[in-house]
């Protein structure tokens, strides 16, 4: 499997507090059947956890990988953001202020939970106008979305990608969420499933009772296409089938 969204690189943002937690959270994925990992720090956050593409994040990165290589842990490491949307998004993308999953086409993209639809949707329209491919992270915890999860469909249509989290399926983020996530999966309106991993207790890496549960309620080829086809697709820069 591969996970394109994930909080893995130490002390700089809510996730891993360590390179110890970091590799703890590397080894569980391996474990439970990740073998490519997108490192996904929270970018653009003003005045709380900003991280714009510099020497130091990039030498923080690479140590990451050094240490993963002598723990001897056979997963592939690369590097994204998760990129909070403002209004001079477009900006920071033509600076490379902020940076795509993998030096992709591909950007992960949140939103403030509270965001209104029409300036969500418009911001994701301006990214496609240039040329990249915005994805969305975890829709479904967008309190807009809950409201009118309907949305995702024309986003989809329009050739955006849809990534669901793995824990609003079971319910880490409440009730409304979880429904959303579920009418999403039912829908087929989603591209990829990744963990929003944050700690190596919390919000983990393990993708088993992910796994369990889409195999007991989806298709083999459903749950390859949601966890390894398509992410897959995005870490190479190739364009997601039915794009």
């Amino acid at each position: 499997m591969v996970d394109i969204h994930t909080h893995i690189l130490p002390g700089v943002d809510d996730g891993s507090d360590c390179f110890t937690e970091s590799v703890q959270m590397v080894e569980m994925a391996y474990e439970t059947g990740v073998d490519r990992i997108i490192v996904t720090p929270h970018c653009n956050q003003r005045g709380r956890y900003e991280n714009y593409m510099s020497q130091k994040l990039k030498q923080l990165f690479d140590q990451l990988k050094e240490r993963i290589k002598e723990e001897g842990i056979p997963v592939e490491l690369f590097l994204g953001m998760e990129i909070m949307a403002s209004q001079d998004l477009i900006s920071l993308i033509e600076k490379q202020q902020v940076v795509s999953l993998n030096a992709s086409r591909y950007y992960l993209i949140e939103f403030l939970f509270d965001t209104e639809i029409g300036w969500m949707d418009r911001m994701l329209q301006s990214v496609l106008e240039i040329g990249k491919i915005p994805v969305v992270a975890h829709p479904e915890r967008y309190f807009e979305v809950q409201k009118s999860p309907d949305i995702v469909q024309e986003w989809k249509r329009r050739g955006i990608i849809i990534q669901l989290n793995k824990g609003s399926v079971f319910g880490a983020f409440g009730r409304r969420c979880k429904k959303a996530a579920k009418y999403l999966m039912k829908n087929d309106w989603i591209h990829c499933i990744a963990s929003d991993a944050h700690s190596p207790y919390m919000r983990t890496t393990s993708m088993e009772e992910l796994q369990d549960y889409l195999l007991d309620r989806y298709s083999y080829q459903k749950m390859e296409e949601w966890t390894t086809k398509n992410p897959n697709a995005i870490i190479e820069n190739k364009l997601i089938e039915g794009l």
